[in-house]
This record gives structure tokens, sequence and C-alpha cells, in this order.
């Protein structure tokens, strides 16, 4: 991250100040998404791992993603259900 730059400006009453500016690119910045589905027919909430954004996921619709913490939430498996169950598949994959 680039560290911040200041800019200096008078206001109206004639006091000085100085602004930092923030390279816009560095925050909340969606350009590097990845297109995700989530494999459960339910509304499934989840907080990205390196970014710690909250993604909610509406059954089988779409949702952009930041690529950072795309191999995470592909990485996601179900657990093993009680009875016999089917356990470690997948819950989330790459939108068609």
């Amino acid at each position: 991250m680039e560290k911040p730059s200041k800019i200096h400006f008078k206001s109206s009453d004639g006091l000085k100040s100085d602004i930092e500016k923030f390279d816009d690119k560095n925050y909340n910045d969606m350009s590097d998404t990845v297109s995700i589905v989530c494999l459960r027919d339910a509304i499934t909430k989840v907080i990205g791992a390196v970014t710690g954004k909250i993604y909610v996921f509406y059954g089988g619709n779409p949702v952009n993603i930041d690529v950072r913490d795309k191999d995470n939430l592909l990485n996601k498996k179900r657990a093993k259900a009680c009875c016999g169950g089917k356990g470690g598949e997948p819950i989330f994959k790459l939108a068609e």
C-alpha cells in the first residue's frame, strides 16, 4: 500500500489545513474480482479470509468476490453429515 500524500489547502475562514490523500485504488478495490456460485440452495453469508469482506450468496446466483478470497472459498467443503450422509463436497464453484 502506498504511503498517503498530503494536500495543503486554505479554507474560506483563512485556516490552513493538511489532508492526507490516499490512493483510491488501494481501498475497496473490486477491479480484480471473480464470480463464484454457492452450491447450496440457501442464503449463505461468508467472510473473506484475506480481505475480511462479507459476501452473501442467494442460492445459485453468482457473486463477484475479491480475487484474493477466491482460493479460500473454493476450498471450503461440506462437513460429513450424520447417518451416512455425504460430506467433503465443495460448497462453492467458479461461475460459468
